[in-house]
């Protein structure tokens, strides 16, 4: 490593850093997007826990009339995609468990980064405050990525 790196958003800081940095004392994890070949981000999809108050922003969250009836599974959660991730297991020479991260607002609601033609809205990102651990956990094969973006360090109170 060379003293006079000033890439601010590589994986690669110590003590954690990413793109935005939101000075945490005791982050737990590196927010990051992995991305395809074709320069988009990799998303997965997460059910909405329960303690938000359904307030979303943007893409499948609201319908038409603004009231947020997007998907809705068996226990009405809804239903939404995102393009964040936490390494939770690194195993074999090329596979990984990720943990889907939700992105929220200043008000703890979930912001809907990805738009109804399933691509990233740079215009909801800034509505982004904070990330929040989900249940949604995956595996990948890292081989099938061209590119790692690191976000940012936050503290998910994980493990503790």
């Amino acid at each position: 490593r060379h003293e006079c790196d000033e890439c601010g958003t590589s994986c690669f800081l110590e003590p954690l850093g990413g793109l935005v940095n939101h000075t945490r004392n005791h982050a737990d994890t590196r927010v990051f997007m992995l991305l395809n070949d074709d320069g988009t981000p990799f998303k997965a999809f997460f059910k909405e826990k329960d303690n938000n108050n359904n307030h979303h922003h943007g893409g499948k969250g609201k319908g038409q009339d603004g009231k947020g009836d997007g998907k809705k599974d068996k226990n009405d959660k809804e239903l939404h995609f995102s393009p964040f991730f936490r390494v939770e297991d690194v195993f074999g020479d090329c596979c990984a468990t990720l943990r889907v991260l939700a992105p929220v607002d200043e008000n703890g609601d979930v912001v809907d980064v990805i738009d109804e033609n399933g691509n990233f809205d740079l215009m909801e990102f800034d509505d982004v405050v904070d990330y929040e651990k989900t249940d949604s956990c995956l595996t990948v094969d890292l081989d099938a990525f061209v590119a790692i973006q690191c976000i940012a360090d936050v503290d998910l109170n994980i493990c503790r």
